[in-house]
């Protein structure tokens, strides 16, 4: 019976440890999947591995949830850390996990490697200086050495992605010294190979990569990856061929999504090396479709807009692919470089609106910002000097506008002195002389002569009247033909002779009146142009009167003046308007032979200094300059970078002026006069801070120390012109807006400044005065106390009714009133009842207005009787 008692007791407990070791074993299965899964594009757990990382947490925390720790508990508690680490999203817990298992179980096998996973849960939560120093601790730590080489190797990987090579270089090196035989003494020597490539040693790199994927040794996982970076030296080399081979065999065998799309991106940039620009631009793009919100995807953006920006010239297209690298990956380290690339090809499609005759510092700032674009953000030098090169060649064209200008002044003006001339020719206008009102001629038979048919008129009837209607016959006549009158007219020769023989008509005409000299060819339409037509056709005398060509009247002289005097003015509106435009090419030259191309030119040469090893092309620009500009402050500066002495970047001239200002301004007191014939001087300098501080100084000696508003007017207006926003513009406005002084607002402004001070020089010397008095207290005290005797010792007076006894000083309120003003002697107001010294404690009345402030100077504290306030019914002075 008490075997199997026994034996009742012990199996509960059997089946318990039973099922907690089959807790542990399915915690470790899930926890081995997850690991066995590969990463995402990312480097993180997909959904999958996320899920096994749980289930393998919820077995643990059944594990740790007994009251007692049990021998697996350590176990536990470093598998459930491990799997919220891998988790990727459960930073925080995997470190309470992680101190929990170091301050717990010290004696764990677990206890050591827990400080390393550790340090890369305090990186990741941003405690980077932590985790570095628990890991050098961590090294020094003998107990715990077969770990070492592991800490060591973390601290590198920490070291590079801070970019500190020279650290990093320090812990890979102890490696490689101290453990040669340990596993971390492989993955040095691949961690050797990317410090070579940071640095940009790729030849370097390439040797240590080699050796890696030649070692029988190395897992097939870290050849793969040391492939990738052989295939990544080689075509950063410029050996295309070599690098296309390795990236080819590399994605064959490669299966891991993060490190299949990188050999990818490599697989485009080598199409776009290689001519295959269709191909590369499709291979990036489906790489983005493949891979999306990925590392790889943000590179694959970021190489296709270089593409399209360096090779095909689509700023558009390249513009968009360099915004899409933030959005892919937001945190990728070509995020920062695409956006200002982004922003930069902006400012280069601005170009198509600039003109310097139209915004001379718009033109300006495009292209020297354009030319820092090209030479900060696309490392293109070469496109920067052009830049620059276009900006001085645009003078050329500013200089030929101005050309042409100028000889359409000289026509404008030879066409005003002829019409000047033509003006002077014609005759004066006479005044008309008003018409007196007469009866109007009978014009009655005049009518009745127009209302007749003219071919039917005698032709001798018609002299003498005003209207001479002409008749076939008077053409004849005028002809100088002889049969004067015996022509018969056509209508007559219709009848008599009929068709057939008014069919020759024009035969006899041509005859009687064309071959003659001296006589006029008929019209054609006098004549029958069809011969076939049955009926004739008679000329009419009305329809030859309106053929004949008679003599146009003179042109009105009044109205060709008119006409002169408008075409005068138009052209005289065209001239002013063309010196306008040619006074404003004068000073763009002006501009660009003084700063601009000077500028440019400079600019040019620190480009030649930074991208070539010698300085000939700088010492070519600098003799250009000192030949074209010489004195300028560009080749000034030029010349002192060349001999190695201190650059200061300003004009002789500037310097010269800045010199006579501060010269003219410490004259203001000694010699205003010579002051202000300097200031007069400088006040038009070319120079805008000179001109402004020397229009100011004279507006403000015009306005206070000289008061004549008249004339500081126009010295405060400039400064307004001058400056928008500024220190000048600010305190000129304080008392001229631009139209009216406010001199009366200012002064009261000033005043109050100087009552502050006065107000607080009085406080301190009240200040000083009670601390003296309380001094002389002090001493009395010490002196009574030193003389009375002991027996006869008398009460110590209270130090308010020494202070009522001994001369009252004034408190700074009674002497200087509400408003801090203090009053003359002997104008204080009387109080009822007596004077001022009767007065003990008058109440203060509520008073009717302030006092005016005091402009005459204050008489000294101990001879101003205190300011007693005014009666209630007599307002203040």
């Amino acid at each position: 019976m008490r075997k199997y008692r026994l034996i009742t007791l012990l199996l509960p407990l059997l089946l318990f440890s039973c099922g907690l070791n089959n807790t542990m074993y399915n915690a470790r299965k899930y926890f081995t999947a997850a690991q066995a899964r590969p990463l995402n594009a990312n480097g993180r757990a997909t959904p999958q591995a996320v899920e096994d990382y749980t289930k393998a947490i919820k077995k643990c925390g059944i594990i740790l949830s007994r009251e007692k720790p049990g021998r697996n508990t350590d176990d536990a508690l470093f598998l459930m850390a491990r799997a919220l680490y891998y988790k990727g999203n459960s930073a925080f817990q995997a470190k309470d996990q992680f101190e929990a298992l170091i301050s717990g179980f010290p004696e764990s096998p677990f206890y050591g490697e827990a400080h390393i996973y550790l340090a890369r849960v305090l990186r990741e939560i941003n405690r980077k200086e932590e985790a570095e120093n628990l890991l050098e601790e961590f090294v020094l730590d003998p107990q715990h050495a077969k770990l070492h080489p592991r800490a060591l190797l973390t601290l590198a990987e920490f070291e590079i992605a801070d970019q500190d090579y020279t650290r990093a270089l320090y812990w890979l090196e102890k490696i490689v010294s101290g453990y040669p035989k340990s596993d971390e003494y492989r993955e040095a020597f691949f961690q050797f190979g990317r410090y070579y490539f940071v640095l940009g040693d790729y030849e370097s790199s390439l040797r240590e990569f080699q050796k890696i994927a030649a070692n029988r040794r190395i897992p097939q996982n870290q050849k793969l990856e040391a492939r990738y970076y052989i295939g990544l030296n080689q075509f950063l080399l410029g050996d295309h061929n070599a690098s296309w081979a390795t990236v080819q065999k590399l994605l064959k065998d490669e299966n891991r999504p993060d490190k299949l799309a990188q050999a990818r991106v490599l697989k485009g940039c080598l199409l776009f090396a290689r001519g295959q620009g269709d191909e590369g631009i499709a291979e990036m793009e489906e790489i983005s479709r493949s891979y999306p919100r990925t590392q790889s995807s943000a590179e694959a953006q970021y190489h296709l807009a270089e593409y399209l920006f360096l090779i095909r010239s689509d700023l558009d297209l390249a513009a968009a692919a360099y915004t899409k690298v933030r959005s892919e990956f937001s945190t990728s380290e070509l995020a920062e470089p695409a956006t200002r690339k982004s922003a930069a090809i902006t400012q280069l499609r601005q170009r198509s609106s600039l003109n310097q005759e139209g915004n001379l510092q718009q033109f300006v700032d495009y292209h020297v910002t354009a030319a820092e674009n090209y030479f900060s953000q696309f490392a293109l030098p070469d496109s920067a000097l052009g830049m620059y090169q276009r900006f001085i060649d645009s003078r050329d064209s500013v200089a030929v506008l101005r050309d042409s200008l100028l000889l359409r002044i000289e026509a404008q003006r030879g066409l005003i002195d002829s019409l000047t001339i033509q003006l002077e020719l014609l005759p004066e206008p006479v005044a008309e002389e008003p018409v007196e009102a007469t009866e109007p001629p009978d014009t009655s038979a005049v009518s009745d002569i127009t209302a007749l048919p003219d071919s039917l008129l005698p032709p001798g009837e018609l002299t003498g009247t005003e209207i001479s209607l002409p008749d076939s016959l008077e053409i004849a006549v005028e002809s100088g033909d002889e049969q004067e009158g015996t022509l018969p007219d056509s209508l007559e020769i219709a009848l008599e002779k009929g068709e057939e023989e008014a069919r020759d008509l024009p035969v006899a005409l041509d005859a009687a009146l064309g071959e003659e000299e001296g006589g006029i060819a008929l019209p054609e339409s006098l004549f029958i142009a069809d011969h076939g037509q049955t009926e004739p056709q008679l000329p009419d005398s009305l329809a030859l009167a309106e053929v004949s060509e008679e003599p146009e009247p003179p042109p009105d002289p009044a109205e060709q003046r008119r006409l002169l005097d408008q075409r005068l003015i138009s052209l005289q509106t065209e001239l002013s308007a063309l010196e306008t435009r040619v006074a404003n090419l004068e000073g763009i030259l002006q501009r660009y032979d003084l700063e601009l191309v000077p500028l440019a030119l400079f600019s040019q040469a620190s480009i030649h200094s930074k991208t070539d090893a010698d300085s000939s092309r700088v010492q070519a620009i600098h003799a250009r300059m000192e030949e074209e500009f010489p004195g300028n402050k560009y080749t000034n500066a030029l010349g002192a970078i060349l001999s190695g002495a201190p650059v200061r970047i300003i004009d002789p001239e500037e310097e010269a002026q800045e010199l006579r200002l501060d010269q003219a301004l410490g004259l203001a007191e000694a010699q205003p006069d010579s002051m202000l014939a300097v200031l007069g001087e400088l006040a038009e300098s070319v120079y805008t801070p000179i001109r402004l501080r020397s229009n100011f100084r004279l507006g403000w000696y015009y306005s206070f120390e000289a008061p004549d508003t008249t004339a500081a007017k126009p010295y405060l207006e400039e400064v307004l012109n001058l400056q928008q926003e500024g220190e000048f513009k600010d305190l000129t406005t304080r008392f001229f807006d631009g139209t009216h002084f406010m001199l009366g607002t200012f002064d009261k402004l000033v005043a109050t400044l100087e009552e502050a001070d006065r107000i607080r020089i009085l406080e301190e010397q009240r200040l000083a005065a009670e601390a003296d008095s309380l001094k002389r207290l002090e001493d009395e005290r010490a002196i009574a106390d030193s003389l009375a005797p002991p027996s006869d010792l008398e009460t110590i007076p209270d130090s308010l009714a020494i202070e009522a006894d001994s001369t009252a000083v004034p408190d700074s309120l009674s002497e200087a009133g509400e408003e801090g003003f203090m009053a003359p002697e002997g104008e204080g107001p009387e109080l009822e009842g007596g004077s001022e010294t009767e007065a003990e404690s008058p109440e203060t009345p509520e008073r009717k207005e302030d006092p005016p402030p005091q402009s005459e100077p204050e008489e000294p504290l101990e001879d101003v009787p205190p300011l007693q306030p005014p009666a209630p019914d007599e307002p203040s002075e």
